[in-house]
């Protein structure tokens, strides 16, 4: 029998051995992990190419050059630098964290319920829009009213709507013609007598969803034009399709020749989403913005990137020759112009803006888009000094009275557009004002040092201002200009262009000067204004021989309507109306303006007037001041009230329709 001793001599040298057969084993395995290491190293390290693939297998397609810059935009550089990163790091750090029981080590996407969540859509409807309301079924048939009547003779068109350019007309919630008033709200085409306090419904139409499209899901966004002939009615409208889940828009033509039997003739879509459309000679100019998803672009099929237009069963994508593009992309926004025969709803020429989303203003012979992006500089200072970012617009322009639509130039102004009344051409000469901004971020990291400069930057250049900018429409250059003509801190409001005269107003907060131009000669453009004057306007009219300013007072619950003169010396108030506590539209086309007989009409909502809390109000200036001529009960969204004066009558629409005798 062994000692205790001789027992863990054994012992010791058992381990001993053990030791010494695993060292031998590693040494091999390390040996040949070296070798292998030292064989892959050459592949494992080479850094991943990051440059976007070829597309030269489209260069014959109509769309190779759209083709190009998607790409480039879109492609998404590897994960990893290098083979080593993605194969061996990556698997090290899964190892460690599963081997202690990590976040990755449950991390597997199983217990997630992507769903049409996931997708941003609850059952067929995108989520930003639940609160628009669901399709009623059934929605698919001719109403009128129990009387039945007929045109005696064919009506005329009359215009209702103050359009931004004479001659070009814009859709509307009414139009009208010398016998019917025809009037949207929600989902329904109601059509009024035109027979002063004798005026009644004469017919009315629920336009139904189809083709997979809801239309109701947008009702807000609709309008309408009626033909010249004034036998059809063109409803514009949003819509979503549940299939492809993508939003479009909808032009539905109605026939209205005869209001007791109304009824849909055809149906076309465009996809995107709704921005604008006008009216010229018998022609639809149809506007929308399309946002191309990338996820979906397939450059073997052209529909998953450029945008369509046509039928339900027969879309064609729009040409590739008029979709025009900067030199780079900021985005895959499409504003896409279609010109369209109102008549038959057969796209004449189509066309696009890529990388364009912003505004859209029509003379009348071109299209003008808008968009904004950044121009940054970097400037020497302490610690890696600073960037400074700066607002920047390019507006390009087509032509669309040819038969085909012609892209017709561009240029690039500091700033961003408020809307589109911050655009109108004018003999040659396209005039726009914009809010200017700029601001600073420290380079802290020398991301920009590529472009950095040893200019010191003044502070007083930063922050938010206006500038007006002339254009020549042959050369693309600005001619004139006046830069950053309001108090430091400002933002245009509202801008409206009258020939030769400018108005603008700027505010901070609610504080404004209203600002007067004469353009007459741009070597010497002169400048007037207000001063400094409680609340803003929200749109500027020219009124006669006056400037009508419809906004805010002393706070964003108070209705201000005033109206200006100019003087020698500056721009003076007349004389202002006011509602207080309050909620009124900021929708200009819901405004009533009357110049001939210097009245205006809106409808709002007071919120501490129990009597007549929602109404219709028409105001009329009498040479001193502003009068109440009718305040009535009209009820429903404010931007969705209507009205119109005819032979001595106001017609006012909203969730009801009144007549009120002037």
């Amino acid at each position: 029998m062994k000692t205790y001793n001789e027992r863990t001599a054994s012992i010791l040298e058992k381990a001993k051995a053990q030791r010494k057969r695993r060292n031998i084993i590693r040494a091999g395995i390390g040996s040949v992990l070296c070798m292998a290491i030292v064989i892959l190293s050459f592949g494992l390290f080479k850094p991943y190419d990051t440059t976007p693939p070829s597309m030269e297998q489209y260069a014959a397609s109509d769309y190779y050059s759209i083709i190009q810059k998607i790409n480039t935009l879109t492609y998404e550089e590897p994960a990893y630098k290098n083979p080593f990163e993605k194969y061996i790091l990556a698997n090290i750090k899964d190892y460690l964290f599963s081997g202690f029981g990590g976040a990755a080590s449950g991390m597997n996407g199983d217990g997630i319920n992507g769903g049409d969540i996931s997708e941003g859509i609850i059952n067929g409807i995108p989520l930003e829009d639940q609160n628009m309301g669901m399709p009623e079924p059934g929605m698919n048939s001719t109403q009128s009213n129990s009387e039945s009547t007929s045109p005696d003779n064919d009506p005329n068109y009359e215009e209702t709507t103050d359009n931004q350019v004479t001659g070009v007309i814009e859709g509307d919630r009414f139009k009208r013609s010398d016998k019917y008033i025809y009037y949207v709200r929600k989902n329904t085409l109601t059509i009024y007598s035109i027979e002063g306090e004798n005026s009644k419904e004469v017919g009315c139409y629920t336009i139904p969803n189809g083709d997979g499209y809801n239309l109701k899901a947008y009702e807000d966004e609709w309008e309408i034009f009626l033909s010249s002939d004034c036998n059809t009615i063109t409803l514009v409208s949003s819509a979503y399709h549940t299939d492809s889940r993508q939003k479009h828009v909808a032009l539905v033509n109605i026939d209205v020749s005869d209001p007791t039997q109304i009824k849909e003739t055809q149906r076309t879509y465009l996809t995107g989403s709704y921005l604008s459309a006008r009216m010229v000679d018998g022609d639809l100019l149809l506007m929308a913005y399309y946002n191309v998803k990338w996820h979906d672009i397939d450059f073997d099929d052209a529909s998953t990137f450029v945008p369509m237009y046509g039928t339900a069963e027969n879309m064609e994508c729009i040409d590739g020759s008029n979709i025009v593009t900067p030199e780079e992309l900021a985005t895959t926004n499409y504003t896409v112009i279609c010109k369209i025969d109102a008549a038959t709803l057969e796209a004449k020429s189509t066309g696009a803006f890529l990388s364009y989303a912003d505004e859209v203003y029509v003379s009348t012979d071109k299209i003008y888009a808008s968009r904004s992006y950044s121009l940054k500089t970097s400037y020497a200072g302490h610690i890696g000094g600073y960037v400074v970012s700066e607002s920047m617009t390019e507006i390009s322009a087509m032509t669309y009275t040819g038969e085909e639509l012609e892209p017709a130039g561009s240029v690039h102004i500091a700033g961003y557009l408020e809307n589109q009344y911050s655009m109108d051409e004018y003999e040659g000469i396209l005039r726009v004002v914009t809010t200017t901004n700029a601001w600073r971020t420290y380079n802290y990291n020398g991301e920009y040092d590529n472009i950095s400069t040893e200019v010191m930057i003044d502070s007083s250049q930063l922050g938010t201002n206006a500038s007006l900018y002339c254009i020549d429409l042959e050369t693309w250059k600005v001619v004139a200009s006046v830069e950053k003509f309001a108090p430091a801190g400002e933002t245009v409001r509202s801008v409206r262009f009258d020939k030769n005269n400018a108005y603008v107003c700027t505010a901070v907060q609610l504080t404004d000067p209203v600002f007067y131009f004469d353009l007459s000669d741009l070597n010497n453009i002169t400048m007037k204004d207000t001063g400094t004057i409680t609340g803003y306007s929200i749109s500027l009219v020219n009124f006669g021989d006056y400037l009508l300013g419809i906004g805010y007072g002393d706070s964003m619950e108070t209705l201000k309507i005033e109206l200006y003169q100019e003087t020698p010396t500056g721009v003076e108030s007349v004389c202002a109306y006011e509602v207080y506590d309050c909620g009124f539209s900021t929708e200009y086309k819901s405004y009533l303006i009357d110049r001939e007989n210097m009245r205006i009409g809106l409808g709002y909502q007071a919120y501490t007037d129990y009597k007549l809390p929602d109404c219709y109000v028409l105001l009329q200036f009498d040479g001193y001041d502003f009068i109440e001529l009718v305040k009535e009960p009209i009820t429903g969204e404010n931007a969705y009230k209507r009205a119109v004066i005819i032979d001595g009558y106001l017609y006012m629409f909203g969730d009801n329709f009144i007549v009120k005798e002037l």
